[in-house]
C-alpha cells in the first residue's frame, strides 16, 4: 500500500491533487496543503515529488498536483497506459463519483482528490 497513516492519524497519500478550472492555476495555500498530503511534511520532514496534471475530458477543468516517485514507479511513469488519467477523469466528469473524503485509491496508490 502507497499510503501510511502517522501518528496524528493523517493519511500520506501517493497522489494528492485539486481540480482547477482551465485557466486557473495552483496557488501559495494548494502546493503547501497538497505537498502535505504527500510527503506527511507535518510529521516527518521533506520529501521528493513530481508535478503532475489530468484533464478531464468532457469539460474545461484538470486535476493539479504532486505525486511520489514510488507512486510514479508503481505506474511506470505512464499515466496514460496505467489508466490513472481515465481514472481520473472519470471522477473529474461525472459528481456522483465524487466522494466526501476526498479519499480515492487506484493500483493500491491512495489519492486525495479535492474538487
Amino acid at each position: 500500500m502507497l499510503a501510511k497513516r502517522k501518528e496524528n492519524n493523517m493519511i500520506t497519500y501517493g497522489i494528492a491533487l485539486i481540480e482547477k478550472p482551465g485557466e486557473d492555476g495552483l496557488d501559495k495555500e494548494d502546493l503547501q496543503l497538497l505537498y502535505g498530503l504527500v510527503s506527511g511534511i507535518y510529521s516527518n520532514g521533506s520529501t521528493q515529488v513530481y508535478p503532475i496534471e489530468l484533464s478531464a475530458r468532457e469539460h474545461e477543468s484538470s486535476a493539479m498536483g504532486f505525486i511520489t516517485p514510488k507512486a510514479a514507479e508503481t505506474l511506470d511513469f505512464d499515466y496514460e497506459t496505467s489508466g490513472l488519467h481515465d481514472f481520473v477523469a472519470s471522477i473529474l466528469d461525472d459528481m456522483e463519483k465524487e466522494r466526501k473524503d476526498k479519499h480515492y485509491q487506484f493500483k493500491g496508490i491512495d489519492i486525495y482528490l479535492s474538487r
